[in-house]
């Protein structure tokens, strides 16, 4: 939303619109399907949600050193705000990365595309909470196809 020249196409859902669907600690967990894929025969950069082209950054907002061919870097997590002054809010339902599934935060089936398109799990992660005592973020890899790369977060906040 920050990034000037994004271009809408989705009448549906704008860039920046709330998400309904609202999980429960402990209970439901609901999911969205989001996906960046730059366009190989435009090179533009598009945004999915769910199975909906929502818009996109066109190749000319980037430079040939960067984004006009390839990322080379890519992060997921969450980020809270508090005005100066004020102790910083929960992130997520308020719990640590470590509670895992139904109480942390997530974001799952993380997945990048090689050089030749291949979906492949991301290399190189590395995890960084800015504010560990309040927030804290945990990188799994398992063999579950669902759960194959996942990014755990959250924290009670309070700093």
């Amino acid at each position: 939303m920050h990034c000037p020249g994004f271009v809408q196409v989705s009448r549906k859902n704008p860039l920046g619109d709330f998400i309904v669907a609202i999980s429960t600690r402990d209970r439901w967990q609901y999911y969205i399907d989001v996906i960046i894929s730059r366009a190989p025969n435009t090179g533009d950069w598009w945004l999915f949600y769910e199975t909906e082209a929502i818009g996109y950054w066109p190749k000319e907002l980037f430079t040939a050193q960067g984004l006009a061919q390839v990322a080379s870097y890519a992060s997921w997590g969450g980020e809270v705000y508090s005005p100066i002054g004020e102790k910083s809010p929960p992130m997520g339902s308020g719990s640590f990365a470590q509670e895992g599934y139904k109480r942390a935060a997530f974001i799952r089936t993380i997945k990048v595309r090689d050089g030749l398109w291949t979906y492949t799990k991301p290399v190189g992660v590395k995890v960084y909470a800015d504010q560990p005592k309040c927030y804290n973020a945990e990188y799994v890899s398992r063999t579950s196809e669902r759960w194959n790369t996942a990014v755990f977060f959250g924290g009670p906040g309070g700093c």
